[in-house]
């Protein structure tokens, strides 16, 4: 009965952390294509997280506005 136990508890343990594993790889591939969009767009773009009032990612185009204007 022990044993039974201890595959069942297994058998859930590594599903779990299976789900999360490609989760987190699934969602790297996002953030991947996302910066990838970002970077092809023409436009300047500035991604700022209101929460912690910080730039999270900005684009070369934006990067090249900044410099143009003495900032940087």
């Amino acid at each position: 009965m022990f044993a039974i136990v201890i595959i069942f508890v297994a058998y859930f343990w590594e599903r779990k952390y299976k789900y999360e594993f490609l989760q987190i790889k699934y969602n790297r591939k996002l953030k991947n294509e996302f910066k990838h969009i970002l970077e092809v767009v023409p436009e300047a773009i500035m991604i700022y997280d209101s929460s912690n009032e910080k730039v999270v990612m900005t684009n070369t185009e934006f990067q090249k506005l900044l410099s143009k204007y003495g900032h940087q």
